[in-house]
């Protein structure tokens, strides 16, 4: 008995990979920097809810927005050094996860303590996330100002 083998037609070829231009990544790098420094701006944003929801004071609720301009400036000196000695390509999006998370839970935490340590924590997350974006964005633009304006901007938005 023969058997016939049948010849199976050629897979048709994959669609060539867009190219990962300077000014697709800085797009996706101006996007990141947009959402975190969108949670450091959530405290303020958030300040009547404290106040009216959750009963604190004007000083408790001042207390919360030093608590994320704190948590944001001061270490990130500490991470700026950290980042010039070591790539860390997981620091940026680490932080960015701190951020969205402490300041997330911040509003469902049961009491002011708990409250004030998650936006702390937002805030390092925010420190985390800028001298490392930062140094990498300066590289994804490839030497171009117009580029790493992209990244500037997006943490104005």
């Amino acid at each position: 008995m023969t058997t016939f083998q049948t010849a199976t037609p050629p897979a048709p070829p994959a669609p060539p990979a867009r190219a990962s231009t300077p000014w697709r990544r800085m797009r996706i790098w101006a996007g990141a920097h947009a959402v975190d420094d969108f949670y450091q701006g959530l405290v303020p944003a958030a300040v009547p809810y404290f106040v009216l929801e959750r009963h604190v004071s004007y000083v408790g609720a001042s207390g919360l927005a030093l608590a994320a301009t704190l948590g944001s400036a001061l270490p990130q000196i500490l991470v700026g050094m950290v980042a010039d000695r070591h790539r860390l390509a997981w620091l940026a999006p680490l932080g960015m996860s701190l951020a969205g998370l402490g300041a997330g839970l911040a509003g469902l935490a049961p009491g002011y303590p708990l409250a004030f340590g998650l936006i702390l924590l937002s805030g390092i997350g925010v420190a985390m996330f800028h001298p490392p974006a930062g140094r990498d964005a300066r590289r994804a633009a490839g030497g171009s100002a117009t580029a790493m304006s992209y990244f500037a901007a997006g943490g104005s938005i």
